[in-house]
């Protein structure tokens, strides 16, 4: 169960022995395929805690795909596309138009078979439920409509960028390495990953929307106030995704 992964200019064969040496003595065991995970979630679900904070904290999480499933690059741009940065819809629509938010993003969880699309956002507590409905309100409208193709190219630039940038720090190439051959069991080949963004079409971001952003697979997780009338409002919005 362990990896060693090394960057840099270093002697290979004087690495590869020390770690001989060190590791040659650790007691092998058995290897103990985990449970697969199912999910058993028929509805959305919701957990308000009320806090004395300045401001509310809403987190938006639904059911995804796993690090290897075909479509995880569509899941990527659609990310990108949807939250990760400050040309995102999330943050232009709900932060500079509306100025319904502190802060606002999405972000990716990948575990081996499954995994979580995740929005999130700081609000002020009367702005609250206006917040929660416009995001859900961008998640209907990406998963109802095709994204532009300007949106897509300048999706695919920035995860190249940031690949390509990230590729030059040597702690991130080595945990980059790790993650992959840790989990995947092979070394990752960045042209091979380029290539396969560059092939994600606004047709496979579509029906990937429509696959994750679904009232079923939808969880609301916030720290802040919410009265009891809008409270039932949220919920009732919930099952309209």
């Amino acid at each position: 169960n362990i990896v060693i992964v090394l960057c840099g200019n270093m002697d290979h064969e004087k690495i590869e022995a020390s770690v001989q040496k060190i590791f040659s003595k650790t007691a092998k065991g058995k290897t103990h395929p985990p449970e697969r995970f199912c999910s058993k979630q028929l509805k959305p679900r919701m957990k308000i805690i009320n806090k004395g904070t300045k401001q509310s904290h809403i987190s938006m999480g639904l059911h995804s795909f796993g690090r290897i499933h075909k479509d995880r690059y569509a899941l990527t741009l659609l990310h990108i596309i949807l939250g990760a940065n400050m040309s995102s819809r999330l943050f232009e629509n709900i932060r500079e138009k509306k100025a319904l938010a502190y802060e606002i993003g999405s972000d990716i969880k990948r575990y081996n078979e499954t995994g979580a699309f995740v929005v999130h956002a700081g609000t002020e507590h009367k702005k609250a439920p206006e917040a929660i409905r416009c995001i859900l309100k961008e998640l209907k409208e990406i998963k109802e409509n095709h994204v532009s193709a300007g949106e897509l190219r300048r999706a695919g630039e920035f995860f190249k960028v940031q690949l390509l940038m990230a590729l030059e720090d040597t702690i991130d190439h080595m945990l980059w390495l790790g993650e992959y051959t840790a989990s995947l069991n092979k070394l990752p080949d960045r042209k091979e990953i380029i290539k396969k963004v560059e092939a994600v079409t606004a047709d496979d971001i579509k029906r990937v929307a429509q696959g994750i952003f679904k009232s079923p697979c939808l969880n609301l997780a916030m720290i802040g106030e919410l009265k009891d009338r809008e409270r039932r409002e949220v919920e009732k919005e919930l099952l309209q995704l």
